[in-house]
């Protein structure tokens, strides 16, 4: 996160939040692992009121009150893990013949497959 934090420092503006240039970067990772274009808006609307706490678990119904956007519900997208050879104090003995970069993912997810509970999915 260091790391990612000084390169989006580096684009530091009045006009550029730090919440814009993350979002952009997640949208930049995703497609250029070969994964769907994600619209991306920057700037922020600030809420009147605070929503619901929580996310809903998977066999709970979402009805419009609980997500405004039926697309968000289909698409629980996995996002992120840890390189063993880029992080090797973080992660060891990840690395395989199947497996040569050593990366353990964030979640129990595959990447096949959509997560069954949250926390181990993301919402984009």
């Amino acid at each position: 996160m260091n790391t990612t934090m000084e390169f989006f420092g580096l684009l530091q503006s009045r006009r550029a939040l730090i919440a814009d240039r993350l979002a952009l970067g997640v949208v930049l990772a995703i497609k250029n692992c070969s994964g769907p274009v994600i619209p991306y808006h920057a700037g922020r609307i600030d809420a009147t009121e605070a929503g619901a706490l929580g996310v809903p678990y998977s066999e709970q119904s979402i009805t419009r009150d609980t997500c405004h956007d039926p697309c968000q519900v289909a698409r629980r997208h996995i996002v992120g893990g840890v390189h063993e050879v880029a992080l090797p104090y973080t992660v060891q003995g990840a690395i395989t013949s199947d497996n040569p970069e050593g990366v353990v993912h964030f979640n129990t997810c595959d990447d096949n497959h959509m997560c069954a509970q949250p926390p181990e999915y993301i919402l984009i």
